[in-house]
């Protein structure tokens, strides 16, 4: 058995680390890769070819990148790039940019296509300038001083979409028909897993949307969660038609890509700097994002969620990116889970803090306590902005929902001091404003339901309690994704405090229905001397796959324009580590 410790040099040549790798070999079939692309860009295509045109400008001779003119139809089976980068590097007419576009040596002098509508715009202009001659002139004076004559006002009917009630393909049961053969063999080209990843995106988009109806809410919908996941939305140079001359000998994929309106930077290429993340994407737009921008609609949410699911869905269907079919489809159980959280999200949003919570604050200190009078009977109304309690109520009514708490679930310290010290209970500390998840619930129990039963049949003074259950939680921490200005040691200490801690918060039975686990809360919480602890505020109630991303940072981020850089641009892509749901 050989040495382990002792290799054997003669088997392992060593390795000059001092000097760059070799380059990779040239394509087996370098020549015809070069004849293909050289005809591209030859004297006899390029004046004709106006996608190709509009990406190296004409006689700018642009560099254009090398991984789009692989996607072309008639490249895609050369593979790896990198040795198609190598043949091209042999042409004698063409030149390599950067390792990752390509040029001709020579710019282009011959007149374009694109010259000639350049030429037609130019004339139509002058046909419509008016001509300088006396008659011209007083047609306009004519015009200058004509009077309209008062119109009577016209009842303006709301108008709906053209269309809006026909099938649009965002139904809810809706299912992409069955390819046929000659469909299956055309998208296994377009999205064959050998081509680029973000081409392959930019293909299957556009192709989506051709497939859908796109109404208004559907389209701005769409167009925020491209955004959000990293996809240039903007109108390309491009704007023919399907019958435009420039298509023609082109496949679905060259024709998806040429009018494409959704786009992927090409620096996404770069793995290293891009991470594609479906699920994490879902999560962010849905769960941060958009119901902010619909303030927790849940009617919007759903709409949403329909978009988002069908637009995977439709990846499924047609194999776009089979690499990461198991990350679409986590990205679909989101959506669905958002249609189930988000109707229990905004009711515990909107009936918190309960009664039993604003007679706490009411009555401690919190943020209800100037909302109470201090003396009266039970019809004392005071301005308040907590209907069930406030507005109609009295010290002494919180009192009873606060002892009526306390007889429910405290123990018998607390209920020795409510008994005999009640004006010695206050609030311990600052407010403490913090955001927890819900690790369980739990609910009253029977000897409790019959208490509270008892006590609303002997009540005479109109105050209905609730029974109380248990909300059981933990802290949960949300990135800011800012760097703390803060020792290590401290920043370690104050994490530390935080791991593991727990608490339970009292609130009632039918609102404790409506909360479940994994549910996150920013809320006000206060501290009784009691050892008690309550809502004051809630804040914002969030669902279990609630996410923040660093995409949302950069929503309105511009590319900032720099002096003496030519091409300034006014905006920009998005530009965050995760925030590629579509790019590399």
């Amino acid at each position: 058995m050989a040495d382990a410790s002792a290799p054997d040099e003669a088997q392992t040549p060593a390795v000059d680390l001092s000097q760059p790798p070799p380059p990779p070999p040239e394509h087996p079939k370098g020549e015809e890769i070069r004849r293909q692309v050289e005809y591209y860009f030859s004297d006899e295509n390029l004046p004709n070819d106006k996608y190709l045109l509009e990406k190296c400008g004409g006689s700018q001779n642009l560099p254009v990148s090398i991984s789009r003119i692989c996607g072309f139809r008639k490249m895609r089976g050369y593979k790896p790039m990198s040795q198609v980068v190598q043949s091209l590097r042999k042409s004698i007419f063409l030149e390599v940019v950067d390792n990752k576009k390509i040029r001709r040596k020579t710019p282009l002098t011959l007149p374009t296509i694109l010259d000639e509508v350049s030429d037609k715009e130019s004339d139509t202009e002058r046909a419509t300038e008016p001509k300088n001659n006396v008659e011209s002139d007083t047609k306009v004076k004519k015009n200058v001083f004509k009077v309209k004559q008062p119109q009577p006002p016209q009842q303006l009917k709301p108008k709906k979409p053209q269309g809006w009630d026909k099938p649009h393909g965002f139904e809810e049961f809706y299912a992409d028909a069955p390819l046929t053969p000659a469909e299956a063999k055309e998208e296994a080209s377009m999205y064959d897993p050998g081509l680029s990843f973000r081409l392959r995106m930019e293909i299957v988009i556009q192709r989506f949307k051709a497939r859908r109806t796109m109404h208004q809410h559907y389209a701005s919908i769409f167009n925020k969660f491209m955004k959000f996941g990293g996809i240039d939305v903007s109108e390309r140079q491009f704007t023919g038609g399907l019958d435009d001359p420039a298509l023609e000998g082109r496949d679905a994929g060259d024709i998806a890509l040429m009018m494409a309106t959704h786009t992927v930077d090409v620096s996404r290429e770069d793995e290293s700097k891009w991470t594609v993340d479906f699920e994490g994407i879902a999560k962010g737009f849905l769960s941060s994002f958009w119901p902010s921008a619909v303030a927790y609609d849940v009617a919007n949410l759903r709409v949403a969620s329909t978009v988002l699911r069908n637009f995977y869905r439709y990846l499924l269907h047609h194999d776009a990116c089979p690499e990461y079919e198991k990350d679409i489809r986590s990205a679909i159980a989101v959506c669905n889970l958002a249609d189930e959280e988000y109707p229990r999200v905004v009711e515990a949003a909107t009936n918190l803090p309960d009664q039993f919570n604003v007679a706490c604050g009411a009555l401690f200190g919190g943020h209800y306590n100037d909302s109470y009078a201090k003396f009266g009977n039970w019809d004392t109304v005071n301005n308040g902005d907590n209907g069930s309690l406030v507005g109609n109520s009295s010290v002494e009514k919180a009192r009873v929902y606060f002892k009526a708490g306390i007889a429910m679930f405290g123990n018998d310290a607390q209920f020795d001091a409510i008994e005999h010290d009640f004006e010695r209970i206050t609030s311990t500390g600052p407010a403490n404003n913090m955001i927890f998840e819900i690790t369980g619930t739990e609910h009253p129990t029977d000897e409790t339901l019959e208490f509270v039963a008892a006590e609303n049949a002997k009540n005479t003074q109109g105050i209905h309690l609730k029974p109380l259950g248990k909300l059981l939680c933990k802290h949960w921490e949300v990135s800011d994704f800012m760097m703390p200005d803060l020792p290590a040691w401290h920043i370690k200490q104050l994490e530390e405090a935080k791991t593991g801690k727990t608490f339970e918060l009292w609130v009632e039975t039918d609102i404790l229905q409506r909360c479940f686990v994994g549910m996150k809360m920013q809320a006000i919480v206060r501290q009784l001397s009691i050892d008690l602890q309550y809502l004051d505020q809630v804040i914002e109630v969030k669902p279990s796959f609630y996410a923040c991303l660093p995409n949302e940072q950069f929503w309105y981020w511009r590319q900032p324009k720099f002096v003496g850089d030519d091409e300034g641009a006014e905006g920009g892509t998005n530009a965050m580590a995760d925030m590629d749901d579509f790019g590399e």
